[in-house]
């Protein structure tokens, strides 16, 4: 649709000239607009081919002595667009730089109407330059949200994996201290068994408390190496 429609505006825009200055050929301008508009169609693909394919056609179009407009330059302005959008800005401004001096030079020694050298100079290198322009800026802002994703992901990753490592530590921390309160419950509980086997026979009663203080400290045990198992 935008390669019709870019067809159309070469066409209307071969009309455009100066004051009783002559047509350009209808039959050659269809054709160079033909075939620049169909060349759009591999931008994808190879995108250099592209900007070297609407650069002869809008060659040929000044040398007819079409005004050179954004009308006439529409399907090289695109393609100029695409090239600095994908590629680097040293290839972009060769790649200016090369249809600018073709369209301008054809423009000034062939155009058989003899526009004013604006027109044939100026004009033409204004207008190929705004798409490279634009082009690499968006480029720029594309390369920026990228770093910007991209110190995002390394932080998050940076976090979890600072988490992992304290998480880690913990369970170290838990480890080393754990062989410490088992000694301690086990000794306590081993404590606690002597007094009661001492007091079985004179102290019965308080054998019971001991043995309840006995089963809290077991418990005890159970849940320190439980818990560390389970972190």
């Amino acid at each position: 649709m935008a390669a019709v429609l870019l067809f159309v505006m070469f066409l209307f825009g071969s009309e455009l000239n100066v004051p009783s200055g002559p047509r350009s050929d209808v039959g050659s301008t269809i054709a160079l607009a033909a075939v620049s508009c169909a060349a759009l169609l591999l931008q994808r693909s190879r995108p250099r081919t592209v900007v070297a394919v609407t650069a002869v056609t809008a060659a040929g179009a000044g040398a007819l002595g079409c005004l050179l407009t954004p009308l006439t330059l529409g399907p090289l302005m695109p393609a100029l667009y695409r090239l600095a959008m994908l590629t680097r800005p040293r290839t972009a401004r060769r790649y200016f730089l090369v249809p600018v001096v073709l369209v301008v030079g054809a423009a000034t020694v062939v155009d058989p109407v003899h526009h004013p050298w604006p027109f044939r100079t100026v004009g033409p290198a204004a207008w190929l330059l705004l798409p490279v322009v634009a082009g690499n800026a968006l480029r720029l802002r594309d390369a920026c949200l990228e770093a910007v994703r991209a110190r995002a992901e390394y932080a998050e990753r940076a976090r979890e994996e600072e988490a992992r490592h304290r998480m880690a530590e913990e369970r170290m921390r838990i480890a080393r201290e754990l062989p410490d309160v088992v000694a301690h419950h086990l000794v306590l509980a081993h404590a606690q068994a002597g007094t009661a086997a001492h007091l079985a026979r004179t102290h019965p009663e308080q054998v019971r408390k001991i043995l309840t203080e006995l089963a809290g400290t077991t418990s005890s045990a159970l849940r320190e190496m439980k818990g560390t198992n389970s972190s």
